[in-house]
């Protein structure tokens, strides 16, 4: 739905209009962002994508930063959605500490790598995102982050071995830790890629994200009984 129509400003009233509007302008933020850098978005451009009036976006956003949080925040909020289910069945959980080749780091490397947004987004978090925030900003976010967090950190909790209270929240922290890391080391620029490929002794440098998410989650999850003796 446009913001104008026949030359005159349409303002969303009711709040199912608003959620309407919110959720567009978070399309169009996606949108924009899968074609170009961080740093080339503007709320304009967003506005234009979303075919809305250029000061729309701060009527629900009041900076770019708190426009991608949300934006974040919704993407992190859809994968563990889809974790919870398969994290939850025993057999999986079970093959995932004998590291089986379905195991459940398995598919959380594999359903991570399958969200190029999130993937994109989750290492600008803490060099970008959080740098240019204020107080009430990142309260909120990280409010909302605890509590999207809730239910899979409880499912974690169950199948970790030995896991007790508090340890869902703690393997995931850890998980985010190793995903940014991970994720920035197997995209390099094209420079590096190309010297990386120049010589054979630099293999090592060319990272599998997906093989080494996998790998170091299923070191993390067979360790976790060695921190509670």
């Amino acid at each position: 739905m446009a913001d104008r129509e026949a030359g005159k400003f349409i303002r969303a009233r009711s709040e199912n209009e608003k959620d309407l509007r919110r959720d567009q302008v978070l399309d169009a933020a996606a949108r924009v962002f899968s074609r170009d850098d961080y740093e080339a978005v503007t709320m304009a451009r967003v506005a234009e994508e979303a075919g809305v009036a250029k000061g729309t976006p701060y009527r629900y956003f009041a900076t770019k930063e708190a426009l991608f949080l949300e934006l974040l925040t919704r993407e992190i909020g859809d994968w563990f959605a889809e974790l919870v289910p398969v994290a939850d069945e025993a057999a999986v959980a079970e093959a995932a500490i004998a590291g089986s080749g379905a195991s459940l780091p398995g598919f959380v490397a594999r359903s991570l790598s399958a969200r190029p947004l999130l993937t994109r987004l989750l290492p600008l978090l803490h060099a970008v995102l959080e740098r240019n925030i204020d107080v009430e900003t990142a309260l909120r976010f990280k409010r909302r982050l605890a509590e999207t967090m809730a239910p899979v950190a409880a499912t974690f909790e169950r199948h970790l071995p030995g896991g007790r209270a508090g340890d869902g929240f703690s393997f995931i922290l850890r998980t985010h830790a190793l995903a940014i890391g991970l994720l920035q080391m197997s995209r390099p620029s094209a420079a590096v890629k190309a010297a990386l490929g120049s010589d054979p002794a630099l293999a090592p440098f060319d990272l599998d994200f997906v093989q080494e998410f996998e790998a170091a989650l299923g070191a993390l999850i067979r360790g976790w009984p060695s921190e509670h003796p």
